[in-house]
């Protein structure tokens, strides 16, 4: 699980970011007397903040939206995470229709096949829809400081 936490394309964005930054940065505050581990914090952190924002929201959405590591990894279904459930739902959802009690055939009967899946995979969307207004502001500022040199 740990190689998959950690994505190469995030680590190029902030490579860069991090080459971007001036070095008089970090030798100002040698100058003033701080240390490396006092620079990393004090100085470098912060002025990272919209890079690992940007890097953050990636990582959110690529492992929110992966369903085929939890099928990979787990073999009881009662376990699966979300999207992988959600995932087995959406591939079975005509053999989840005929599998119903009979009270409720006759009412799923009714309703498209296109609802189901769409209602699944709106309700999948609502924790990136909830996290993305509060990272936007960092997202286009840490992709531009991290890709564009000037």
């Amino acid at each position: 699980m740990l190689p998959l936490s950690v994505q190469v394309y995030s680590m190029v964005i902030l490579m860069n970011f991090i080459r971007g930054l001036p070095p008089e940065i970090e030798e100002a505050a040698m100058i003033d007397g701080a240390g490396h581990f006092r620079t990393l914090i004090s100085v470098i952190l912060p002025v990272l903040k919209p890079s690992l924002a940007t890097v953050g929201l990636f990582s959110f959405v690529y492992h929110w939206n992966d369903w085929f590591t939890g099928a990979l990894f787990m073999n009881d279904p009662s376990k699966y995470p979300l999207q992988t459930y959600l995932q087995t739902l959406l591939t079975n959802f005509s053999d989840m229709l005929r599998q119903s009690g009979s009270n409720y055939y006759e009412l799923l009967q009714r309703m498209n096949e296109q609802t189901g899946r769409a209602a699944q995979l709106f309700l999948a969307l609502i924790p990136t829809l909830i996290v993305y207004p509060f990272l936007q502001k960092y997202f286009t500022t840490g992709l531009v400081m991290g890709s564009v040199k000037g």
